[in-house]
């Protein structure tokens, strides 16, 4: 097989394929320059702004912890509650002596 046979097969393009267009620069452009002590001139005012945004924030997520930290205990507590009612309602008396061994008594 030649490339003389290659060369007479026709090629298609697909309609889905797109070649990259090239980049084009905007008319203001410039090149970065070489030295190595070039620092441009940056306004800090946006830093300020970020910190005093970040600072209540953090203060938010501070206040909200707290909450939910309290609100865990509430819950806990009120969960441990519902425990001992229910216990002291199946065995009254039980949890609220130091007596463990429960021995009935006779009924005359």
């Amino acid at each position: 097989m030649s490339l003389t046979v290659l060369a007479q097969l026709p090629l298609a393009k697909s309609p889905l394929m797109r070649f990259p267009q090239p980049v084009s620069l905007p008319h203001d452009y410039r090149p970065v320059p070489a030295a190595r002590g070039y620092v441009p001139a940056l306004d800090f005012t946006a830093v300020t702004t970020l910190r005093t945004r970040a600072s209540v924030l953090v203060q938010r997520v501070r206040s909200r912890e707290t909450q939910a930290s309290e609100a865990l205990v509430q819950w806990r507590a009120a969960a441990r509650e519902r425990d001992l009612a229910e216990a002291r309602r199946i065995a009254p008396g039980y949890l609220d002596s130091t007596q463990r061994l429960l021995t009935p008594s006779r009924s005359n």
